[in-house]
């Protein structure tokens, strides 16, 4: 494109790199120095521009300036010898290198890094790769040591294979597979199907090896063409790289590394459900030494849980009614095995290395993309706690928060893609277990939850040391069970469409939150399909089956209760309205005897009491409640307006309402009172039903 004002061949002169401007300069600072040669194309045509001075030094009135030349003159590059346009070009990426870095760090240091397309690096080598004019499929090199140019002898490119590789049901991408023969040796490469065109440069890096390449005559569209005239009729192969439920064939399977071989499909998920012949065959027993490590309301919502992880789609499929959305919170003091454990039950995958995938020191953008990862499986998160310090606390809550919710709600939430479009968040297709010292948020939040108290003593520690030891015999258990999902999954998918609306109506009414009756409905159904399992497995022991599934049954409602009742005595809201109860009759918010009393303390007080009414300001008294949250090591979790709408469904407030010229009323949560000579809203909250709050709270 020709620049506004000048002629073709002419460029405007660049700034000195750095401060340097037209005025006063050193003489030093310029010594030696030139403008790099460039190569620029000016209305379809390229020009050669070459090394030139920057800038030339005079002495005016005694002083020395800098004077900066107005135009550079170019050649066509077509009249240049081609080691020196070579070079112009090796400068120019050079150059666009350097750029490329400087704004990289000028975006990290200011928060708005985003990662762009790099350009190509160009290494400085003894051999120069070339193309001739008259090469069409040929390349040569010359080598300055020697001065010598020659072609490449039996450079030949031969596609073999397109590789077709997807996540999940989703085409990823198709690369081809080439073999590459150059004097005399085969190399085998893969490139991508969109980007023949760098066919060039891929040869260049990854066979001949340390030599430095720059494209002149086009030499990668050329190739390109090469190549995609010998594609027809290539084999295909499927590469599946994400774990979990796949179509092939016309049927369900569930992939990962360990799975038997199919014709046709390379699994390569970096995931593998171990499964070794010892434990094959007493998986009923393997079973009764789960849940003999502790508690049965403690272990049959865990082995629950973990076995939901490949049923989570079975579920989903049949309707989105009866999709698992709850979280399972392990929640205990430090020492209480509670990491231990749950490393145990949920190492889904590769139990020879067994790791926690995810911890609350993660950002949350990273857990969600490890959620992904780990599909149709458990995911442990581990480590959350109520830490000191504010800044950290905030953003674990907010992980948490946001975890919760994404699980709980079924869906991440959106993002922004590089175009600033709009993307939606990515579905879970797995269970999540969070093990924390303490839980924290809004009831809703903790209704999301399924909720396991333990200390010390719930676990049996020597049976855990055993499973720890032999970290197969869980994951035998696990790769038969899924096996088993796999050959009869449409005999699954029929069990749960007639099991689940049967179960959810025998429970529905026995829970006064909807989301609690699901999470124990959910287990149920699993312990049936667990029960079918094992009898499949072991026919004489039938009897004893049906007793192990109908106690986990018993345990998982004792656990679904136990967390119903946990979370409604623990929520934001309660937790928020018995801490205003007892920070008001501990007297750590003041409280003045007379209305007379606060209007002649104001500054000092928080508010003042009234026959049977306690009348506060709200700013005040939620800041110092939002304090003895923190020095208590907890996050409140809720605004001062979400505060003021707990006290009202408490009882503990009274609101009033006025109409302003519409049919419409409004709700103020503060009423109005005369202090002095002034009105202002305050919060009016009865004394015995706070008294009456505080005692009723354990």
């Amino acid at each position: 494109m020709q620049r506004k004002g000048m002629r073709p061949g002419f460029i405007k002169p660049v700034d000195f790199p750095g401060q340097l401007k037209k005025g006063l300069i050193r003489k030093e600072d310029l010594l030696g120095y030139y403008r790099v040669a460039q190569v620029e194309k000016i209305d379809g045509k390229e020009y050669y521009f070459p090394d030139e001075p920057l800038a030339k030094i005079e002495e005016v009135n005694g002083e020395e300036r800098v004077l900066q030349p107005a135009f550079r003159k170019g050649k066509l590059v077509d009249e240049v010898p081609l080691e020196e346009v070579y070079r112009a070009e090796c400068n120019t990426a050079r150059m666009e290198m350097e750029a490329y870095q400087r704004e990289n760090l000028r975006l990290r240091e200011e928060g708005n890094f985003e990662r762009k397309e790099m350009p190509i690096a160009v290494r400085q080598s003894p051999v120069l790769v070339m193309t001739t004019q008259e090469a069409e499929e040929a390349m040569v090199y010359r080598d300055e040591r020697t001065g010598k140019t020659e072609k490449i002898s039996n450079f030949r490119v031969y596609p073999i294979a397109l590789i077709e590789t997807i996540s999940g049901e989703q085409l990823l991408k198709r690369e081809f597979r080439l073999e590459i023969i150059f004097h005399g040796e085969e190399h085998i490469l893969t490139i991508h199907a969109d980007k023949l065109e760098m066919l060039e440069n891929k040869i260049c890096s990854e066979v001949l090896g340390t030599v430095v390449y720059c494209s002149i005559y086009k030499a990668g569209a050329k190739l390109a063409e090469l190549v995609k005239k010998q594609l027809l009729g290539l084999p295909t192969e499927i590469c599946q790289i994400r774990p979990g439920w796949m179509d092939w064939n016309g049927r369900r399977i569930f992939a990962h590394d360990a799975r038997k071989a199919e014709e046709g499909l390379k699994i390569m998920t970096g995931k593998r459900i171990i499964s070794t012949p010892e434990f094959e065959e007493n998986l009923v027993l393997v079973l009764t030494k789960v849940l003999s490590m502790g508690a049965l309301n403690i272990m049959a919502p865990m082995v629950a849980v973990a076995l939901l992880g490949p049923l989570y789609e079975l579920f989903r499929l049949i309707n989105v009614a009866y999709t698992p959305q709850f979280a399972l919170f392990v929640n205990g003091k430090s020492g209480s095995f509670k990491t231990s454990v749950s490393k145990v039950i949920f190492n889904f995958y590769n139990a020879d290395n067994p790791i926690v995938p995810a911890s609350f020191k993660d950002t949350v953008t990273s857990l969600e993309k490890r959620l992904e990862e780990y599909a149709c499986a458990p995911v442990l998160i581990d480590d959350f706690y109520a830490t000191g310090l504010a800044k950290e606390r905030a953003l674990m809550q907010k992980s948490l928060e946001t975890i919760i919710r994404y699980v709980g709600d079924g869906i991440g939430k959106n993002r922004s893609n590089a175009a600033l479009q709009d993307v939606k968040g990515v579905r879970p297709t797995g269970m999540v277990i969070i093990t924390g010292e303490d839980t924290a948020g809004q009831l809703s939040t903790l209704l999301r939850c399924l909720i396991l108290n333990v200390d010390k003593e719930t676990f049996d520690q020597n049976v855990l040391t055993k499973l720890q030891n032999t970290p197969t015999m869980w994951s035998s258990f696990l790769a038969q069970f899924c096996a088993y999902l796999e050959l009869h999954y449409e005999e699954v998918v029929s069990m749960i469409w007639d099991l689940y609306p049967k179960i959810r109506e025998k429970y529905l009414e026995q829970f006064e939150e909807r989301r609690p009756a699901e999470q124990l409905v959910q287990m149920l159904v699993t312990f049936e399909i667990l029960r079918t399992f094992l009898k499949s497995r072991s026919v004489e022991s039938e009897r004893y089956i049906d007793q192990i599934i109908d106690e986990c049954g018993l345990g998982c409602y004792q656990a679904v209760k136990e967390s119903q009742d946990y979370a409604d005595r623990n929520s934001g809201e309660k937790r928020f309205a018995n801490m205003l109860g007892d920070l008001i009759f501990s007297k750590k918010i003041v409280i003045c005897e007379s209305r007379k009393a606060y209007e002649n303390n104001i500054s000092e007080s928080d508010g003042f009491s009234e026959g049977e009414f306690i009348f506060l300001n709200s700013g005040s008294a939620y800041l110092k409640i939002r304090k003895a949250f923190h020095e208590r090591g907890k996050e409140l979790g809720l605004s001062e307006l979400e505060a003021k709408r707990v006290l009202e469904k408490e009882g503990l407030l009274i609101t009033e309402t006025e109409r302003r010229g519409t049919e419409r009323e409004k709700k103020y949560y503060e009423v109005k009172v005369s202090i002095g000579k002034n009105r202002r809203r305050m919060l009016k909250i009865p004394r015995e039903r706070m008294k009456d709050f505080i005692d009723g709270v354990e």
